[in-house]
């Protein structure tokens, strides 16, 4: 086996063994968030029709085009049915095809030791760890999976000049783009490595590098029209920023603060340490003393990151609250400080090189600290038990009447899981939630049941105590 194949096999097999080992408590979890949403669609509806119905018929928000998402689901449940410990361990899987899927397609552009940082700091962002833990968010990393593939084959095609592998790419990239529309502006990407990037631009003549990129045009000009007609013409460019106000220039001020705010990156320290790990991509793009070099790493470096922020745009005001939406972002970040990593070992001192490794693996340190000491993982074992006792209580037990009393999850997962009893276990819809003592009270049917998360388990509750708790919060 030759040395650089052996070294890359053995940063893909670390970086799967460090995927188990720091996310393999997610199996415990059960559903979550968005699950019993996506389950009960593809209980009622089956797989398929999430592929040509519009959403509307299928009773989903015409506000994402996700059919991959509901394939993904659709495949658990026909394997494991409501047991979600198999479909976390699907997601282990996933993860681990991300990261070995990005680690090789980055080994295009960078050595061995700069692709395994840019990973393994991905890996470790907040935005990542969110996104790895919720099953709702699996298309956004089985949609990087399928870019990183369509990525590869079209640099094998290339290399081989061989039109095989471009339409097995654009079949990838199809995958891509029906899991997330953050992946669309990669054919865009594949034109500017055709034009800027040397890995790609000098390999074969420009007609056959035209040739390459016809199939993942053909994709992308299928994907408007496939995707027109499942949320509707006027839904084609906004999705959920048809929901939410607009984003203005104050919402673009804020929000280089508010990602660095939702990584955990805000502290001086933390600050400090990423700008000096920046630096060397700095002055990478700068370095280079004949200036039309450097004005190409400038325009490749800016053109990436408006790919990465355009498809994200319409949602920047509601950013904050969704850090998955820093997914990518997090990742450029990533590959930027590899990047300069990986000028520095090429032309800087041993010395110089040392020390840019050594800030970077810094940040890295306070990156992995800061997002496993966040609230998403400090009361994880609290979060997940509840969420576990609220939904089999609502799925399995509770009554027509029973009212789920400041819930954990928001109506739509009590929705969801009333829709799988109904069209799943064939029985009458359970449980409904409300959002305080002070809602509930305002609930005037008979024969109601209150019924509040404590100590572990449902517990029911008179209606005075109700009241008594409204009047303390200062409600009434």
């Amino acid at each position: 086996m030759a040395r650089k194949t052996y070294w890359d096999i053995t940063a893909a097999i670390s970086l799967v063994a460090i995927v188990w080992l720091v996310y393999f408590k997610i199996v415990n979890a059960w559903w979550m968030n968005d699950d019993p949403q996506q389950l009960a669609s593809v209980i009622s509806h089956g797989i398929l029709p999430h592929l040509y119905t519009p959403n509307v018929e299928l009773g989903l928000v015409p506000a994402n085009f996700t059919p991959w998402l509901s394939t993904s689901y659709g495949i658990d449940f026909l394997l494991f049915g409501l047991e979600p410990k198999w479909a976390y361990i699907h997601h282990l899987i996933s993860i681990s095809f991300a990261v070995v899927t990005v680690f090789f397609a980055v080994r295009l552009f960078l050595k061995p030791f700069p692709s395994y940082v840019t990973v393994l700091g991905f890996l470790v962002t907040y935005s990542f760890s969110v996104v790895a833990q919720l099953l709702a968010t699996r298309h956004y990393l089985e949609g990087l999976v399928f870019s990183a593939a369509a990525l590869l084959l079209f640099a094998k095609a290339l290399e081989r000049d061989n039109i095989v592998y471009s339409l097995l790419g654009a079949a990838f990239y199809i995958f891509a783009v029906s899991s997330k529309e953050i992946y669309t502006p990669l054919v865009v990407l594949l034109v500017l490595l055709l034009i800027y990037s040397p890995q790609f631009s000098h390999s074969v003549s420009l007609a056959r590098r035209i040739k390459y990129l016809i199939p993942y045009i053909g994709v992308i000009v299928f994907y408007i029209f496939w995707r027109a007609h499942m949320l509707g013409v006027d839904r084609l460019l906004s999705g959920y920023a048809s929901t939410y106000k607009k984003t203005g220039l104050l919402d673009l001020a804020e929000f280089p603060g508010v990602f660095l705010q939702v990584q955990g990156w805000t502290n001086p320290l933390t600050l400090i340490l990423f700008s000096f790990a920046l630096a060397p991509f700095i002055a990478y793009l700068f370095a280079d003393q004949a200036r039309k070099e450097s004005l190409r790493r400038v325009v490749l470096a800016i053109a990436i990151l408006l790919l990465v922020l355009l498809p994200i745009f319409p949602v920047i005001p509601i950013a904050r609250y969704n850090p998955n939406y820093f997914f990518l972002v997090g990742f450029i970040i990533w590959l930027a400080i590899g990047t300069g990593i990986n000028w520095c070992i090429i032309t800087c001192s041993r010395c110089n090189a040392f020390l840019a490794t050594l800030v970077a693996m810094s940040f890295l340190v306070v990156t992995f600290l800061s997002t496993f000491n966040n609230y998403l993982w400090k009361n994880d074992a609290a979060v997940i038990k509840r969420y576990r006792t609220e939904g089999e209580f609502v799925l399995y037990e509770s009554l027509l009447g029973d009212l789920v009393v400041s819930p954990l999850g928001e109506k739509w997962y009590y929705v969801g899981l009333n829709r799988i009893r109904e069209t799943y276990l064939g029985t009458t819809p359970g449980a409904d939630s409300c959002k305080g003592p002070c809602e509930c009270l305002e609930r005037t049917a008979d024969n109601l049941r209150f019924l509040v998360y404590e100590n572990g388990a449902m517990q029911e509750k008179s209606k005075q105590w109700l009241a008594n708790r409204c009047h303390n919060e200062g409600v009434l």
